[in-house]
């Protein structure tokens, strides 16, 4: 009986050390060591991307769920995010945001479309109509030109009047080439000696192709013979398309260089 009661109280003595033992209850189950490091609050300006899509990309990542928990909040007004946590979670936050808040690519895009008539006797008469913009990558982009024909000789040809009119998406792919999708228009209208109407030309063409940042791409060509045997015209229509990678700039500002603003003590 008293070797029964030993063993009883020895046991009860292991209970009572193993429930006042964190490190050996953590060993049995889930449980997680109590952080006692302080929480606090800082407010982290964002420069470039949009503050709402980098607290969304931070979230999937584990490494914030388990190792580093941390509260985000994006602030719409100034394009911020505070940044709830310890003083290490909040350091590896920082650095997260700072590899997701970059300056996008930029394209410069310059949209060409030349005109060339040939008359019987060989001798060429040339127009460009020439559009060029800054676009970003994946949304659609418009450039459009106009031009008026000024006086000329009455035995000189001379336009009327030309315009060109492309709209485009410009994509950057995984090996830095650009692909492009969009829709050509133009129209030209010339003067022709010994004509009665002025000729015209109207067409439309799609303006597709992939290039490599800083190639002329030739979208579409074509030829059409105009103006009767009197005339004798031969009407070229080029459309070249030359996108170019903008590389980004290193003068601009990034969190690492603002110190945060601490909102809790």
């Amino acid at each position: 009986m008293r070797n029964a009661r030993r063993l009883t109280s020895i046991a009860i003595g292991c209970i009572g050390i193993v429930t006042l033992c964190p490190p050996v209850l953590a060993q049995f189950g889930n449980a997680r060591p109590v952080d006692t490091e302080p929480r606090r609050a800082v407010k982290l300006m964002i420069n470039f991307a949009s503050a709402d899509s980098i607290v969304r990309s931070i979230q999937q990542l584990s490494i914030f769920r388990d190792q580093y928990p941390i509260e985000l909040q994006a602030i719409a007004h100034d394009n911020s995010i505070i940044v709830t946590g310890t003083a290490d979670n909040i350091r590896e936050a920082k650095n997260s945001i700072n590899l997701f808040d970059v300056l996008p690519k930029m394209i410069s895009l310059k949209a060409e479309a030349i005109l060339v008539l040939s008359d019987r006797a060989g001798h060429k008469h040339r127009a460009v109509l020439s559009g060029h913009s800054l676009v970003t990558p994946g949304r659609p982009i418009r450039l459009r030109s106009t031009v008026e024909g000024e006086p000329a000789a009455a035995s000189d040809i001379s336009m009327t009047s030309g315009r060109s009119d492309v709209q485009v998406q410009a994509r950057i792919n995984g090996d830095n080439s650009i692909s492009l999708e969009g829709d050509w228009e133009y129209d030209f209208v010339w003067r022709v000696p010994g004509q009665a109407k002025p000729l015209h030309i109207h067409n439309s063409f799609g303006a597709n192709g992939r290039a490599k940042s800083g190639d002329t791409i030739s979208v579409s060509g074509s030829i059409n013979k105009t103006g009767g045997d009197k005339a004798g015209l031969d009407a070229e229509i080029l459309l070249f398309l030359t996108p170019v990678i903008q590389r980004q700039s290193e003068g601009g500002v990034r969190n690492a260089a603002i110190k945060p603003k601490a909102l809790l003590p």
